[in-house]
């Protein structure tokens, strides 16, 4: 486990893939540090990226997924005004508004928005499974851990590969039950180093607010600031 803390990201994720045999997978995230490094460094193993209300994106890194791209953001907020920039650059991204509605870092977004999310998913994902001639598999369902990632894998289909939301409550759970019956889900935690136990959300008069979460994908709070928008990639959100 200790050389495990030492890999990127995107060389564990590698590394989880050969474990488990697969080739390509679908990915959907929210979390730029989640995909990024992927999206850069091993474009060939992504069929398809999916990313729900990210607070913070990186259009450089998604420019040969762009006709393999799902962005789901909704019409309110302080993502708006980036999100129509760096979709200008993005020719044949595929982009689902969620009306009235923020996608804030701490919103439960699924749980919110399942129906409105699970179909635009379903539709998406089925049309890049023709795209990319995506073949079902059927891993034995459970849990376990490879290269320091935790995992959980439900249902059979084409591979689906499942990042934290954030800090999302209820993370994938809403959606998970539609999505494995025509897929092979494989839910992510990031392990010990990603978890918090309470940390402090400045507010915007400066007060803290104490919040619990674990498997979030934010390890710091200056992740959380950048996740929140407040600090953005070049051509990014």
């Amino acid at each position: 486990m200790t050389a495990d803390m030492n890999l990127s990201i995107e060389q564990r994720v590698a590394h989880l893939l050969r474990h488990l045999g697969l080739a390509q997978v679908h990915l959907a995230a929210r979390s730029l540090r989640d995909w990024q490094g992927l999206a850069t460094t091993y474009p060939d193993r992504i069929a398809s990226i999916t990313l729900v209300c990210p607070p913070v994106a990186d259009a450089h890194a998604l420019l040969s997924l762009a006709s393999r791209f799902l962005l789901v953001t909704g019409d309110r907020g302080p993502v708006v005004e980036r999100t129509q920039a760096v979709l200008a650059e993005l020719a044949g991204a595929t982009h689902v508004v969620l009306q009235g509605y923020s996608g804030l870092l701490w919103d439960d977004v699924v749980a919110d928005h399942p129906e409105a999310i699970g179909t635009t998913m379903e539709a998406f994902l089925h049309r890049m499974d023709q795209q990319q001639r995506m073949q079902a598999v059927a891993l034995p369902e459970g849990t376990g851990e490879h290269a320091g990632l935790f995992y959980r894998i439900q249902g059979a289909g084409p591979p689906l590969l499942l990042f934290p939301l954030g800090l999302a409550r209820s993370q994938w759970e809403p959606l998970i039950r539609l999505l494995a019956t025509d897929y092979c889900t494989i839910t992510l935690e990031m392990g010990d180093e990603h978890e918090i136990i309470t940390f402090s959300l400045l507010g915007p008069n400066g007060a803290g607010a104490s919040t619990a979460a674990k498997g979030t994908g934010v390890d710091s709070e200056a992740d959380l600031l950048v996740m929140m928008g407040d600090e953005a990639s070049s051509g990014g959100f």
